[in-house]
Formats: structure tokens, sequence, C-alpha cells
């Protein structure tokens, strides 16, 4: 029998064989780099943050670990409580020129309906493993 944690990792490795499950989580991890390579990027993020999410706590986009589920569970709650300030930066980032504006455009592209479908199917299923994680030990 397995413990909580590691049904849920078995649960997300089964989810990552889903076309449109990998290319969000792929997409949400790009984002993250985009910001994280460029400080002008992510001052611009900070800034929709501020303007967007007041409620929010979090400055900054969270990355995804391959291995260890719990920091990829992280990286996409941040990312789905981030959501809107990160679609107003990368509208705003878009009309720059370069490869920062081309960039910004093609993932806005990219965070289309079958996106969000799929990162509110993956917040849901790792909403589920927060519970038993709070509960469980493995």
């Amino acid at each position: 029998m397995h413990c909580a944690s590691h049904a849920l990792n078995l649960c997300l490795a089964k989810a990552s064989d889903v076309r449109e499950i990998r290319a969000a989580i792929t997409t949400m991890h790009e984002v993250a780099v985009f910001y994280n390579e460029s400080n002008k990027r992510l001052l611009n993020l900070q800034q929709f943050i501020e303007s967007e999410c007041p409620e929010s706590s979090r400055t900054r986009l969270k990355m995804h670990c391959t291995t260890r589920w719990v920091e990829k569970q992280d990286a996409i709650l941040v990312f789905r409580e981030l959501y809107p300030a990160i679609v107003a930066s990368l509208d705003d980032v878009s009309v720059w020129s370069g490869f920062s504006g081309s960039k910004a455009a093609s993932f806005l592209k990219s965070m289309d309906s079958g996106f969000l479908v799929a990162v509110e199917i993956l917040y849901t299923v790792l909403e589920v493993g927060l519970y038993y994680n709070s509960d469980a030990n493995c």
C-alpha cells in the first residue's frame, strides 16, 4: 500500500503522459525561466503582481523540479495564483522588440483554453496532495 505522497507522485507521473498536461507543465516552466533570466522582465512581472494580485505575498515564479513533485506542486500553485499578473506582464512585454517581445507573444498564444484546463486539473490533483501531505507520514 503506497502512502499518499507516493500515490500522488504516481498520479502525476501518469498525468504527464497526457500531451496537454505535459505541454502545460513545460509552458509554466519556460515562463518561469523567461522571467528568472532577466531582471528587466522580472521587474515588469513584479509590477504587475502588485497591481493585479495585491493580496499575494509571492514576488516571483518558481522553477519546476523534474524529480521532486513537491517543488513542482509549489511551482504550479504559484503560477496559478499569479496567473492574472503573468498574462498582463506577457501582454506588456510582447510589444518589446527582439527576443523578449517575440517570446512573450509566443507564451500568450500557448496559454489557451486547453492550457487553462490542464492547469486547473493539475491544481485540483495537487490540492488533494496538500491535504493528504499535511496528515500523512511516509
